[in-house]
């Protein structure tokens, strides 16, 4: 399968995409701890559609993770329980959900071709020329991947120093419908413990 999808990858410029996000990235985290100093995060996503080569950058706070913990359990404990985590990372719900527009326009403008360029080769010339849907979430996994290692090595150079953050705060890339699961497996994939940033 994989001699068949590298065709496809090959029309993306992976370093130059990496390039793009990592700025919307910092872009992003830069304007959001500029309007909220004092709000504590615990959480940064890539909400991703990889079909229509979207990506939403997403932040969870403290106050949110507040509303679906008992009020006896910690933010930090809270995030280190099975059964709080898919309501702690239930991206849809955040109150920072998809705030690109807001906070990182350049990324949304400099991201356009990219994304236009993304679903013309994953979804009408791989997909609809193939019909071939195992290839297709191959190429979308692949993307999610690549998406993975970014957003490691933006917070290994200090993209989210900027934010006041929870201990164990954590980083995931969740592509369209994936399960929580999915995502942690992704990033630990990428040499990165979700929960073990700052």
């Amino acid at each position: 399968m994989r001699s068949q999808l590298q065709k496809y990858l090959e029309r993306l410029d992976f370093h130059e995409m990496g390039r793009t996000l990592s700025a919307g990235i910092s872009e992003c985290t830069a304007g959001v701890a500029a309007e909220f100093p004092a709000k504590e995060f615990y959480g940064f996503a890539l909400d991703c559609n990889f079909s229509v080569g979207s990506i939403c950058f997403s932040l969870a706070d403290k106050a949110y993770l507040a509303t679906v913990t008992p009020p006896e359990i910690s933010a930090e404990e809270a995030l280190s329980l099975d059964t709080i985590l898919p309501r702690a990372w239930s991206l849809g719900d955040w109150p920072f959900y998809c705030v690109n527009d807001r906070y990182a326009s350049r990324f949304v403008e400099a991201w356009l071709p990219w994304e236009s360029l993304i679903e013309t080769v994953g979804y009408e010339e791989l997909y609809q020329q193939t019909l071939d849907a195992e290839l297709s979430r191959a190429f979308n996994e692949y993307l999610a991947n690549w998406a993975a290692e970014v957003l490691a090595n933006c917070e290994a150079l200090g993209a989210f120093d900027s934010l006041t953050r929870t201990n164990g705060f954590g980083l995931i890339v969740l592509d369209h419908d994936e399960d929580l699961e999915k995502g942690l497996f992704r990033m630990r994939n990428n040499g990165k413990n979700p929960f073990q940033s700052n």
